[in-house]
């Protein structure tokens, strides 16, 4: 899904005492696996648990990578990694909330905050915001994206190697 411009408006977000967004640019591989798979086993995300600490440094701490952890109650909440390797291109490589916060609300936040920073704190405008979404991520996720502006741009299919549960990368009990 994509968007070219950014939407007519969207709600600043505005840290509280509560809950607050902070930039991570050096974040630990350990707590950065922690926020991934926490937040991304129910949608089958696997990617970054499959890498190396080499590979995964590499990409999370590229230079043109941003993580935002947020925070509620002095807990991690959900995260965002914003992809600018892409010249006048940003990608929206992850985007989620820890599994207990889902329906709270807080995916809006998040997702608003990452609006503006890509709309209203990149060194220049982009041409195209964009992100990946598919069969395995929350049934309402397309709807989501749909009323913050995204429209729909291509399709691909993707598989899984291996089964996460039988390679022991997930831990909770297996989903039918």
């Amino acid at each position: 899904m994509e968007m070219k411009n950014p939407p007519p408006q969207f709600e600043k977000f505005v840290d509280s005492k509560d809950e607050f967004i902070v930039k991570v640019p050096n974040i630990p591989l350990h707590y950065f696996r922690y926020l991934f798979q926490t937040i991304g086993e129910p949608w089958l995300w696997v990617s970054r648990l499959e890498a190396s600490d080499e590979e995964l440094s590499s990409v999370i701490h590229h230079p043109d990578v941003e993580i935002f952890v947020m925070y509620k109650d002095g807990c991690p909440a959900g995260f965002i990694e914003l992809s600018r390797k892409v010249p006048k291109e940003v990608e929206l490589v992850y985007c989620g909330v820890m599994p207990h916060y889902i329906g709270k609300g807080l995916g809006r936040r998040l997702l608003n905050f990452a609006l503006d920073q890509v709309w209203n704190h990149s060194k220049e405008t982009p041409d195209r915001f964009w992100l990946i979404t598919g069969d395995n991520d929350h049934p309402k996720a397309m709807d989501f994206y749909r009323s913050f502006g995204f429209k729909e741009y291509g399709n691909t299919f993707q598989l899984l190697r291996n089964d996460p549960w039988d390679s022991g990368l997930f831990k909770s009990p297996k989903r039918n």
